[in-house]
C-alpha cells in the first residue's frame, strides 16, 4: 500500500509539472476547494460546524454585509426576510464552491478546448459564481431538512448570543443563539427598535411568533 501511494504521488507530481502556470493555478483552486467543500458536506450531514446551524444559515448571501454562503435567510418558520440580499456570496460554503468550480472548469477548458487562457478564466469565473448560487440553495435545502418542527423557540428566551445578520432600526435581522443543545440562527428584532450591529452580544428577552426579541448587552 505505501508503495502504491508513493507511485501515485510521483505520477501526480509529473502530471502537475506538465501543466502551464495558469493550469496549475486552476488545479490548486480545484483541489483546495474540493477538499473543503467535502468537509463542509460531512459537517452538514453530521449536524456540526457552521454548515449545520439549524435555522436560517443564510443559504444565499448578503453582499452588503460582506458574507457569502447560503444566505437565503431561512428562519425558524421557513420564511426569509427581504431586508438583505438573499445570498451570502462570501461565506465559507460559497467560497469553497466558487474555487472548486472555478478550478475544475478552468482546468477542463484550458486542457481540452484550446480557446486560450482568457476564455478559460472567464468561463471558469462564470462557473464559479453559478456554483455559489447552486450550493447556497443546496445548503439551504439541507438546513431546512434539519430544522424540523421539534424546535421550540420559547427555549431561546433568557439565553444570550450574538448578532449574525445586522438588525436594522425597526427591522429584522438574525442572531446566533444556543438552545436545545445546538447553536441556531434565528430571525430577531431589537426590543427598543434600535439598530444592533453584527457580532454584538445580545440577550433574548421575548418571542413574537418565530421572531426573537433581543436587547444589546453592554
Amino acid at each position: 500500500m505505501p508503495q502504491l501511494l508513493d507511485r501515485w504521488g510521483h505520477i501526480m507530481v509529473e502530471w502537475v509539472q506538465t501543466l502551464t502556470r495558469l493550469e496549475q493555478t486552476f488545479f490548486v483552486c480545484a483541489a483546495v476547494g474540493s477538499v473543503f467543500f467535502l468537509i463542509q458536506l460531512v459537517l452538514l450531514s453530521l449536524g456540526g460546524g457552521d454548515a449545520g446551524t439549524d435555522v436560517g444559515a443564510d443559504a444565499g448571501g448578503h453582499i452588503g454585509d460582506g458574507t457569502l454562503g447560503g444566505d437565503a435567510d431561512l428562519s425558524a418558520d421557513g420564511h426569509h426576510p427581504s431586508s438583505d440580499l438573499g445570498f451570502k456570496l462570501l461565506s465559507f460554503q460559497g467560497l469553497t464552491a466558487f474555487f472548486m468550480l472555478f478550478g475544475l472548469v478552468g482546468l477542463a477548458m484550458s486542457r481540452g478546448s484550446g480557446l486560450g487562457g482568457g476564455i478559460s478564466v472567464l468561463t471558469a469565473t462564470a462557473a464559479g459564481f453559478l456554483g455559489m448560487l447552486v450550493v447556497a440553495r443546496l445548503f439551504r435545502f439541507f438546513i431546512g431538512m434539519q430544522s424540523s418542527g421539534t424546535i421550540d423557540m420559547r427555549n431561546a428566551v433568557g439565553g444570550t448570543g450574538r448578532v449574525y445578520l445586522r438588525i436594522r432600526a425597526g427591522a429584522k435581522g438574525q442572531v446566533e443563539v444556543a438552545f436545545q443543545g445546538r447553536l441556531r440562527v434565528c430571525d430577531a428584532r431589537s426590543a427598543d427598535g434600535s439598530e444592533i450591529p453584527n457580532d454584538a452580544h445580545v440577550e433574548v428577552t421575548g418571542l413574537e411568533g418565530s421572531t426573537l426579541v433581543v436587547k444589546r448587552l453592554s
